[in-house]
């Protein structure tokens, strides 16, 4: 808010920050005097893809008339992006069928009373961390719940049908929670860390003493030549 109100302030008093038009360029303004500093900032909140050839360049881009980037597509992560969806909502129903069959009943009989679909929504989520699949009891993730349980009311355990009928109607299925670059970060130094990894890194330069010889001195940069040198006497 502090920053976004210092670009209220003197955006248009300004002509500077016509030049921060890429994403993550910022102007920091530093006391009263005009004195700016152009930066880059960035984000580590994107999804982590551990396929590289999602990463792949060659995408279709479509950009504005003034030479900006509008939308860019890529069939192939798009396509892919889909089959997991389908894996995740296949992992889903895998937990609903086990416990359908525990309880030896229809999903249509759990679902007949607002009751007995709350238990069957408390048996879903206690089964979630018992095999530990990231999915957390908040209210988005509860009804995203529910209109699963309603499309394979209406599809049975068709994955495909049940994410075309979601998408036809408008409605939302549950969505796997995506790791983000941070997250990958993260796990990658957890994973140093358990290994042992040591990195003898200091910030600062030790002190220097207040005598030092030549001698001292790294004769690989330095060299000392004993003819032309003075040694003190």
């Amino acid at each position: 808010q502090g920053i976004g109100s210092i670009f209220i302030l003197v955006a248009a008093e300004s002509p500077r920050y016509g030049y921060a038009a890429q994403a993550g360029r910022c102007y920091l303004q530093v006391g009263n005097d005009e004195l700016f500093e152009l930066f880059q900032s960035g984000w580590s909140g994107a999804t982590y893809t551990e396929d590289a050839s999602d990463q792949q360049t060659d995408i279709a881009r479509m950009l504005s008339v003034d030479g900006m980037l509008a939308l860019e597509g890529n069939r192939i992560k798009t396509e892919r992006k889909l089959e997991r969806k389908r894996v995740w909502i296949t992992s889903l129903l895998q937990v609903l069928d086990s416990v359908l069959k525990e309880k030896d009943m229809t999903l249509a009989k759990c679902c007949q009373t607002s009751e007995s679909r709350a238990k069957l929504m408390d048996d879903l989520f206690e089964r979630f961390q018992q095999r530990k699949i990231d999915y957390a009891r908040t209210d988005a993730n509860v009804n995203s719940l529910n209109t699963l349980l309603d499309m394979t009311l209406a599809e049975g355990m068709n994955v495909r049908a049940i994410i075309q009928s979601a998408e036809k109607y408008s409605r939302r299925l549950p969505e796997k929670t995506e790791k983000t670059q941070l997250d990958a970060v993260v796990d990658y130094l957890a994973e140093l860390a358990k290994k042992g990894f040591t990195y003898d890194f200091q910030l600062f330069l030790p002190l220097l003493s207040e005598k030092i010889l030549l001698t001292e001195l790294p004769q690989t940069i330095l060299p000392l030549n004993p003819q032309t040198s003075f040694d003190g006497t």
